[in-house]
């Protein structure tokens, strides 16, 4: 409608050239659907630490259940699973409460590769059996590092500017205005 597009054009001419800085550098502004209460560190996600991608509260938490028959989730993850392996599988979670790592039966799996063999929402849920059907609830949608839309958007909600937002999702950076510079050669061959 009319109503939003009037505001994303503001917004867009608010932020024009605007670009956040760590170090004189650019950063990899990683974002994600929605976090369980808490983003994801880049060490976490990906063993690397960087500065800015730190875990920071956010203020929502989606619930997203996902159900597979006991065939169906032997057929995903390649093996021949019990109920009562399933129920006691062995999960190992980060600071973040996302899995690191599952054991199921005599396999394990990082909770990245896990959550991606099931298309699940998130590295941070519960397994559990209910008549025969395994649930699993997933917190949160998305990798979890960065900026979380939905908590951005509850900030907003509550009066936050989109300044305060960033650095809050961004740790340590500033904000520039980006200027592009011409090529003074290329500009005398014209």
């Amino acid at each position: 409608t009319s109503e939003y597009r009037d505001k994303i054009k503001a917004a867009v001419e608010a932020t024009r050239s605007l670009v956040l800085i760590k170090d004189g550098k650019p950063i990899s502004a990683m974002f994600h659907a929605s976090s369980n209460g808490f983003t994801e560190s880049a060490l976490n996600y990906g063993g690397k630490k960087v500065s800015y991608l730190q875990s920071v509260p956010s203020p929502e938490e989606k619930l997203t259940k996902h159900h597979f028959s006991i065939s169906e989730l032997n057929h995903l993850l390649k093996q021949q699973l019990t109920i009562e392996q399933i129920t006691q599988a062995n999960i190992i979670r980060n600071d973040t409460n996302r899995i690191s790592e599952i054991t199921i039966g005599v396999k394990t799996w990082s909770g990245r590769d896990f959550r991606d063999l099931l298309s699940l929402a998130s590295t941070d849920f519960n397994i559990q059996i209910i008549e025969g059907v395994v649930e699993i609830v997933a917190s949160g949608y998305g990798h979890g590092v960065g900026m979380s839309q939905v908590g951005a958007q509850e900030l907003a909600l509550e009066g936050y500017t989109f300044e305060e937002i960033l650095h809050h999702y961004y740790s340590g950076v500033k904000n520039e205005k980006f200027v592009e510079q011409k090529n003074e050669s290329a500009q005398g061959n014209t």
